[in-house]
Order: C-alpha cells, then structure tokens, then sequence
C-alpha cells in the first residue's frame, strides 16, 4: 500500500473512494480518443483523498505511467481531477461522511469502471505543469 502526496501521482483501478470537502462532476461526458469509450469527469478541492477499492484486471497502467495500481493504494493533496467510465451524478455525493472537519460536513464519492484520479496540486511542491484532461481527453476533438 502506498500513500502519495506529491506530483506527479495518480491512481487507477475498477473502483475508487475520492473523498473531500469540495467533490463536484465537471464538463460533460467525453470520449477516449484511442477507444471511442465515454467517461464523466470529476473534480474534488480541498482536502482531497483517492484511494483503490478494487484494482484492475490486468493490473496495468492505461493513462500515466507512474499511476499506483493496487488494492489500497492512495493519493492525496489540495486539487485532483478523474474520470470515471460510470456516470457520475450528484445524487451520488455522500455528505456528511468521509473528509468532516469541524467547518465542513465533507463529501464521499466511489467512482466505477474505467477510473482514473490525477493529484494536481499535493501538500508538498509545485502543481502539476499540464491538466491531465488536455493529455487524456485530447480537448479540441469531438466530443
């Protein structure tokens, strides 16, 4: 099990746990150039935390090579960004749950099929240079 906070750091598998303070889907639902498969992206601010449920079959990186791949394997900071193959809705958003400060209630999220969450800015160092989504979606091409 690793735990990272730092960029570059990311996580992928079949099922993730994103838990925050500010967790919200962002732009709406994209294909992945190289598969034509549709994902949903998310975002989650402040106190951001990503951590494998179950990870993939076969266990091996598809979008960045320095992703964390196994069961347990955790990424933390103040920014992420993911995506998701399963829609996500905010009905889905569990508030009051996992990430609770004394100041906010904090939000719980797992995401399913196709995951993926990018930390973009950790608790040490710079942000991460260029958005993920510029990268994975390819932004410009049809959506």
């Amino acid at each position: 099990m690793v735990t990272k906070n730092e960029v570059p750091a990311a996580i992928e598998g079949r099922e993730i746990s994103v838990i925050g303070q500010n967790i919200k889907p962002v732009g709406g639902p994209k294909k992945l150039p190289e598969t034509d498969e549709v994902v949903y992206q998310l975002k989650a601010d402040r106190r951001a935390e990503s951590t494998i449920v179950k990870e993939n079959l076969p266990k091996m990186w598809r979008f960045k090579d320095y992703s964390c791949l196994d069961d347990g394997d955790q990424i933390a900071g103040k920014q992420m960004w993911g995506l998701s193959s399963n829609f996500i809705g905010i009905g889905d958003l569990e508030v009051g749950t996992g990430g609770r400060t004394s100041a906010h209630p904090g939000q719980q999220l797992k995401i399913f099929g196709t995951c993926c969450m990018v930390l973009i800015k950790g608790y040490k160092g710079p942000a991460i240079d260029v958005h993920p989504k510029n990268e994975l979606l390819k932004v410009g091409l049809k959506s």
